[in-house]
């Protein structure tokens, strides 16, 4: 007895914690460098990966150790069916955690760069559904749960759902279609068929966010937003503002700092713009402390021009500016 408690019960807590700690450690290694790369080749890949791998290496390195230790302890059959069934269950939660955030990732920059779809928490969430199901049939199958009853349930089940939930995915597919047509997009003035006016927010699963000038919020069903007659301000505009915030030491001439940081912006955007009419950079202070004011840079450029690349440009021609005019940055 005291040998199956000493080779089983003692060891095992001991090689998962001793797994863990090697992950942690490889975790800290491994995104030290990672870091120094992202920064060093500019590639938002690598800081995506960062981003969705963070905590997974020490719950992987766990399990490792975890599978490594089962076959050198002694534990009754049906723990050891237990533990393997964990094991493979926590691999595959892990793996679609890291496969959800790399993908939604990839998308959100794919769609920032060339503009596709508008990056909408509607899509994010149909990721993670598709991902969540994918990995649920996935369990099911190694656990020997037959998936064919449960799809032949679900499907006669989903019919009866279906008719009870239809106002609600009316609004779900109501939200994808406004997405995918990219007649509605965050960021958008709109007035409604009521007469109201606001910004779109966000487009969720079931409703459309809009804030108007007084900062109110209006939550709008998104079978109604489809079915309504919409005045869109902004479908017209071909450009795009890139907001780019910045601080400067509060003993800065603020009206030179304006002077200069509109000249440069003003620089990028025609070097940019092409034959599109684009409106003139803006700059607004709005936040003054101890450790400076505070400002806003907004650059307007053809929405098919990659923002990020913009950015780039701006930001080492306005460093080069304020070096050679003495206008310290803090």
């Amino acid at each position: 007895m005291f040998s199956f408690m000493q080779t089983s019960w003692f060891i095992l807590p001991l090689s998962i914690i001793a797994g863990l700690l090697i992950g942690i450690l490889i975790e800290y290694i491994l995104f030290h460098r990672l870091r120094h790369m992202a920064q060093r080749i500019q590639i938002e890949g690598i800081t995506i990966f960062i981003r969705s791998i963070r905590g997974m290496i020490t719950v992987w390195c766990g399990l490792l150790v975890l599978y490594i230790s089962l076959p050198r302890i002694s534990v009754p059959f049906q723990m050891m069916a237990l533990l393997n069934n964990f094991l493979f269950i926590m691999i595959v939660v892990s793996s679609a955690v890291f496969c959800s955030r790399f993908v939604i990732g990839l998308i959100h920059v794919y769609v920032r760069q060339k503009n596709v779809l508008p990056s909408l928490s509607v899509f994010t969430n149909v990721i993670r559904a598709v991902i969540s199901i994918v990995s649920g049939l996935i369990i099911l199958r190694y656990l020997g749960i037959s998936i064919t009853p449960l799809l032949t349930a679900f499907g006669i089940g989903g019919l009866a759902l279906a008719l009870a939930i239809r106002p609600l995915l009316d609004n779900v597919f109501s939200g994808l279609h406004i997405a995918a047509s990219q007649k509605l997009q965050p960021g958008d003035y709109i007035t409604l068929e009521s007469g109201q006016r606001g910004k779109i927010r966000d487009i969720t699963w079931s409703n459309t966010v809009i804030v108007d000038d007084a900062k109110r919020v209006t939550i709008v069903p998104n079978s109604r937003l489809a079915s309504s007659i919409i005045v869109n301000h902004d479908l017209s505009r071909k450009e795009k503002g890139v907001p780019i915030e910045a601080r400067v030491k509060s003993t800065s001439d603020l009206q030179r700092v304006e002077h200069i940081t509109r000249n440069v912006a003003s620089a990028i955007s025609s070097s940019y713009r092409g034959n599109t009419a684009v409106s003139e950079p803006i700059v607004r202070f709005h936040t003054w402390g101890s450790d400076g004011v505070q400002f806003t840079i907004i650059i307007f450029i053809p929405k098919s021009i990659d923002a990020t690349v913009v950015k780039h440009e701006f930001l080492k021609q306005l460093l080069t500016r304020y070096k050679k005019e003495k206008i310290e940055l803090t």
